[in-house]
């Protein structure tokens, strides 16, 4: 069947299972937030009821979609929590088992209880015919979710990676933003003449301000300058310098002889 009306119909059919899709998600995350679980191990042990037996970890893999790895964890939490416990297999040591613990199992079903029974009434316009056609949708669109998410995580499917620089770092998407305005042109004139003798104010000041700093300085200075660096006199040379050159005629009178003798 095709037609505009079948078109508009599968449009808003796809808007609608989106907004589903999305109000279940939130609500099993307000399920899970009740029983202090992560969503999905609140989905693990929804499965695990739902099989009505104890099972292996192996099983819960399958029914998850997860590894051996990641179930096994997942199994953890479950008995940290307290909801679950293992055993081993009576028919096969090798074996362990997984099953619910039966009061945390029953109060997991007084949860969905609670919302089990305005759930029933949604489909009280709906005659026998009408609920079979519902309940094989959700068998079918059951059968699809699995089948869709074994495709995303099968090795065989490309999965979208963030692009990376050549150095390793995530690459960013440069953002885009508006170009600068463009500068406004100046008004007015410029006097040049006048500009010219301002800025040669300005080099005499700066001039006549460093002569002022070397006077300064040289004035600081003076006063500790070291003395001239003649090599010094001895002390009778002095004597002699003050005396006028009397210092031969004092050391002959004070030897009674002349200065050759004084000196023999």
């Amino acid at each position: 069947m095709s037609g505009p009306e079948r078109e508009r119909l599968l449009a808003e059919l796809a808007v609608v299972s989106r907004r589903h899709m999305a109000a279940y998600v939130l609500f099993n995350q307000a399920v899970a937030d009740r029983l202090g679980l992560h969503p999905s191990d609140l989905q693990c042990l929804n499965l695990l009821t739902l099989e009505g037996r104890p099972v292996t970890t192996g099983r819960i893999g399958e029914l998850t979609g997860l590894t051996t790895g990641s179930a096994t964890r997942l199994v953890d939490r479950l008995e940290r929590a307290g909801y679950v416990v293992r055993e081993g297999d009576p028919a096969d040591r090798r074996r362990v088992l997984v099953s619910a613990v039966p009061e945390r199992a029953a109060e997991f079903r007084r949860v969905w209880e609670g919302v089990g029974g305005s759930w029933v009434g949604l489909f009280d316009d709906l005659d026998d015919d009408g609920l079979a056609v519902f309940v094989g949708l959700l068998r079918r669109t059951t059968a699809f979710a699995a089948t869709q998410a074994a495709r995303l995580r099968s090795a065989d499917e490309p999965v979208a990676e963030e692009p990376v620089t050549a150095k390793g770092l995530p690459k960013r998407t440069p953002r885009i933003t508006a170009p600068a305005e463009a500068p406004r042109p100046r008004t007015g004139s410029v006097d040049a003449e006048a500009l010219r003798r301002r800025l040669g104010g300005f080099r005499r000041g700066a001039e006549a301000g460093y002569r002022d700093v070397e006077a300064e300085i040289s004035e600081q200075t003076e006063p500790h300058r070291a003395p001239s660096a003649a090599a010094p006199q001895p002390a009778r040379a002095r004597d002699a310098a003050d005396t006028g050159g009397t210092g031969a005629a004092a050391t002959e009178e004070a030897t009674g002889g002349t200065v050759e003798e004084a000196s023999s």
